[in-house]
């Protein structure tokens, strides 16, 4: 069976079937525990933008996240030390200060 549809394949016969070039609708987007009801609920919410509070906010907390990175990491290219042991009691409390007010 496999050969014959490889052959037809070849051929050319299934070029001209409804749909072809077009993306397939995911059916594997639907959930087999969540009644119809809600599956289409969630489909229309999708379709119309809608996008959940928790998804905004672990989006908003990747961008703090990543700004506060970038803080530590200018800040830290503006001291002198290597590494811990390295640091002077200035450049200690000048960190310090600033990890405070990151709080």
């Amino acid at each position: 069976m496999e050969d014959m549809i490889q052959e037809s394949m070849a051929k050319g016969d299934f070029d001209n079937l409804s749909g072809t070039g077009k993306p397939l609708k995911c059916a594997s987007a639907f959930n087999p525990y969540v009644d119809y009801t809600t599956h289409k609920m969630n489909q229309v919410l999708i379709e119309n933008g809608f996008i959940p509070e928790w998804i905004l906010l672990e989006k908003e907390i990747r961008i703090i996240r990543k700004d506060l990175v970038d803080k530590i990491r200018r800040k830290r290219h503006t001291l002198s030390f290597e590494t811990i042991s390295d640091m002077t009691a200035k450049d200690a409390e000048v960190w310090e200060q600033f990890i405070e007010s990151l709080r």
